[in-house]
């Protein structure tokens, strides 16, 4: 009986550091994440409120390109998502955090490396939804590096793509892209 009584102290000692251990790092990821999320709406909402001249010689573009407006939270949320990729790189928030990153370079006009993230993202991801997030970002980061033919030869096949089981809303944001071009 003693015999059982100390295995099981052991036992219960073992699985309770164990899942004090588990708990720590979940609540150390989801806080890096949640963190980074944070910034990006911080500096996204900079972005949208930020004043815009038209030049009414030119076509109003639907999605307006990125100005160069709250930097120090967009490098906030890319720093706290590549934290959460080194230390975490098995997390379920490890696609979102390669599509913060994205979207972080993208609005501090870092175009080379949105493109990348956006690659990334799509090479990655299983998710349906984030694929196509990432397939309407990087065409939209072509479009404001000007390279419109590469756009066409990106997102007319993948658009064309019967198998790609669209959503819809991702589906009309590229189009738009595409027809910006």
């Amino acid at each position: 009986f003693i015999l059982y009584s100390i295995f099981g102290i052991v036992l219960l000692s073992g699985c309770s550091a164990g899942f004090k251990q588990r708990w720590t790092n979940f609540r150390s990821y989801y806080n890096t994440f949640f963190n980074a999320n944070q910034s990006y709406d911080r500096g996204f909402r900079v972005q949208i409120d930020q004043l815009r001249s038209i030049n009414p010689e030119v076509p109003v573009r639907v999605h307006l390109p990125a100005v160069r407006a709250a930097a120090k939270d967009f490098q906030n949320a890319i720093d706290k998502s590549a934290d959460l990729l080194r230390k975490y790189p098995e997390s379920k928030w490890t696609d979102d955090a390669v599509f913060l990153i994205g979207r972080s370079y993208f609005f501090q006009q870092e175009l080379f490396s949105a493109l990348e993230k956006f690659t990334e993202l799509y090479r990655i991801t299983e998710n349906r939804s984030l694929k196509q997030q990432g397939i309407y970002w990087r065409a939209r980061t072509l479009l404001d590096l000007r390279s419109y033919a590469q756009v066409i030869e990106y997102v007319s096949p993948l658009l064309a793509d019967q198998d790609a089981n669209w959503i819809d809303t991702w589906k009309a944001e590229t189009y738009a892209v595409l027809a910006q071009v």
